[in-house]
């Protein structure tokens, strides 16, 4: 094995490894959920992890060598640049064709599981009439055939559109934010605009459109990306600079008395020069959104009729839960991976306060951009007579819990996404820990409203666990984070001490919890 192949799979198989758990894991703990086994869609729960994983995967091979520095001297190389394109694009597409496979195979012993737990509970009673058994062997058929074709097709959709935009979005905006947000809106786009010109996906004419439209697409970014990769430069288009304004006064025209709030001024505006490429990203998000209330509101008969293409419309608020995760992961990561952490950790400013501006700065533009802005466009649409999408917002008044429910899951976001930050050399890196927590707070969530049932008796209490063991678990990420923004270069050890910290807390909660919901000090008393 050439060094040159060692080290591709040194890099893809971090990314590879989360991959793999957000194509196996979601649909044993989503699905069926509380709907019933008939419905046969996966639903967005199962698929939008999966997508990550592909995206965050599909971003590594170029994402990893612009993060680490080494895309210059990986160009400068004595090698044709036809072998590194084919080394990478080889490792690439057989990393996806894994991953996909244990997204089929997961979704079929999901489905085979659940419906063995159906025959002995809620279709029971089917089999007990006469000509039972005919109607459940055509529900199975009918539950295997959708989940598997909903697999296949959309598995496969977004494991060849990931890999496509993961070659050419790196090597055009030389950005990770960019390339995420690009390789994932760019296909749903094209398949949204299909949809709406030529049928809906649940009709095999929409289905084959949609899946040569994509198709097209692939083969088109893999084509352009790869002439584009023999003849690009070591460095990125210098033809001006993207910034936003800077905050208050500087030089000469400060006075020494303000130089407490000048000092806070500057490293706010540093910070948010940092997160400049987001808020153009969420510029052309809100964009996107205004246009698909647009379309919400001019097709509302087309879509009543069409289900899965309103579904799709519905859920676009989903999309800016992305961006708290985004604006987290840039705080740190950024830093470290531009060298100039160590400059600023030798300011004369504390580093707690430098730390809680980051922080500061993350949570409002994460709960703003992640559930605010959605919600005053949702707002906006039901002005105009469109529902909003029951997704989020649910009800066409002004629901003050649905509101708040979406501040506090950006605010959550927000702040994992930082947490994986602190830990992390570079953003791409930081994407994949953001994810990996996310999804390690959502099991931890729905473990905490599902206890297990220990001979006929429940574990803890779901309502009085979650309002102890989330201020402990917020706390606890709140303080590591400081101790690794501490850090120069968080290693294995940091990584070890935290996971040894985290689970501490968690079992140390959930054991005093359950402890007083089943008031275990009785057992100590006499029984009069």
């Amino acid at each position: 094995m050439s060094a040159l192949v060692r080290k591709e799979v040194r890099s893809l198989v971090p990314p590879g490894v989360l991959a793999m758990v957000l194509a196996t894991l979601p649909v044993w703990v989503a699905w069926p959920g509380g709907a019933s086994l008939l419905a046969a869609d996966l639903g967005y729960k199962v698929y939008a992890p999966f997508a990550l994983g592909i995206l965050l995967l599909s971003l590594t091979p170029f994402g990893q060598e612009l993060n680490w520095g080494t895309f210059s001297v990986l160009l400068s190389q004595p090698i044709p640049r036809a072998r590194i394109w084919r080394t990478k694009t080889l490792l690439l597409a057989g990393a996806l064709l894994l991953v996909f496979a244990a997204f089929l195979v997961s979704n079929r012993l999901r489905v085979d599981m659940a419906i063995q737990a159906a025959q002995s509970t809620e279709w029971r009673s089917l089999l007990q009439r006469p000509g039972g058994d005919a109607q459940l062997v055509s529900m199975i058929a009918y539950v295997r055939h959708e989940v598997f074709i909903g697999s296949v097709l959309i598995g496969g959709l977004a494991a060849t559109a990931g890999f496509a935009g993961g070659l050419w979005t790196p090597l055009l905006f030389r950005q990770v934010s960019a390339a995420f947000w690009f390789t994932l809106v760019v296909p749903m786009g094209l398949g949204l605009l299909t949809g709406q010109l030529l049928g809906d996906f649940s009709s095999p004419v929409g289905r084959t459109v949609t899946c040569a439209v994509i198709g097209l697409y692939s083969v088109g970014a893999y084509v352009w990306a790869r002439r584009f990769f023999r003849e690009v430069q070591d460095t990125q288009w210098t033809g001006g600079v993207l910034s936003i304004p800077k905050l208050g006064a500087t030089g000469a025209q400060a006075r020494v008395g303000r130089r407490a709030r000048r000092r806070v001024r500057t490293l706010l505006a540093k910070e948010m020069q940092a997160q400049y490429v987001n808020l153009l990203l969420a510029g052309g998000l809100l964009a996107i959104h205004l246009l698909a209330v647009v379309l919400r509101a001019l097709n509302a008969n087309y879509l009543a009729v069409h289900r899965s293409m309103s579904m799709v419309l519905e859920a676009f608020p989903v999309l800016w839960l992305a961006l708290p995760l985004l604006v987290g992961t840039v705080s740190i990561a950024e830093e470290r991976k531009l060298g100039t952490f160590q400059t600023t950790s030798c300011l004369p400013v504390s580093r707690r306060l430098q730390f809680a501006i980051k922080l500061a700065l993350a949570l409002v533009l994460g709960v703003f951009f992640g559930a605010l802005v959605p919600f005053l466009v949702e707002r906006l649409g039901s002005l105009v007579g469109v529902s909003p999408t029951s997704l989020a917002f649910g009800s066409t008044r002004f629901d003050f819990a649905a509101l708040a429910q979406n501040v506090v899951a950006a605010f959550g976001i927000s702040l994992l996404g930082l947490y994986g930050s602190s830990l992390t050399n570079n953003t791409l890196q930081a994407l994949g820990s953001g994810i990996l927590a996310c999804m390690i707070g959502a099991l931890l969530i729905v473990v905490t409203t599902r206890p297990p049932v220990v001979g006929g008796i429940f574990l803890w209490g779901p309502l009085l666990l979650a309002p102890v063991l989330v201020p402990i678990m917020a706390g606890c990420i709140l303080a590591l984070s400081y101790s690794n923004y501490r850090r120069l270069h968080p290693g294995g050890q940091a990584w070890l001490r935290n996971g040894v910290v985290l689970l501490a807390s968690l079992l140390g909660a959930t054991a005093v919890t359950s402890a007083v919901y089943h008031r275990v000090w009785e057992a100590w008393m006499p029984i009069e």
